[in-house]
């Protein structure tokens, strides 16, 4: 099961690997500060959009699959 905590915590470890800031994140990828501190506080009602989440992974230089699965592969989304 999805679950947004632990895809926040993954999406957190892949920006502190990248050396980067939740306010770098969102210039780069057009997400709002305010959706990535719901998305930290468990505030949000369901995921970001798969596009958000896919412009994110992207950025990071990861995978969409690692984002919301843990999965380093993309394809079995």
């Amino acid at each position: 099961m999805l679950s947004l905590g632990e895809s926040y915590k993954r999406y957190s470890k892949k920006r502190n690997e990248k050396g980067v800031t939740n306010y770098r994140v969102a210039k780069a990828t057009g997400v709002t500060q305010k959706t990535l501190s719901l998305w930290k506080n468990g505030k949000l009602e369901c995921f970001p959009k798969v596009e958000t989440l896919a412009k994110i992974a992207e950025y990071l230089e990861t995978t969409l699959s690692y984002l919301l699965e843990g999965k380093e592969d993309d394809t079995c989304i």
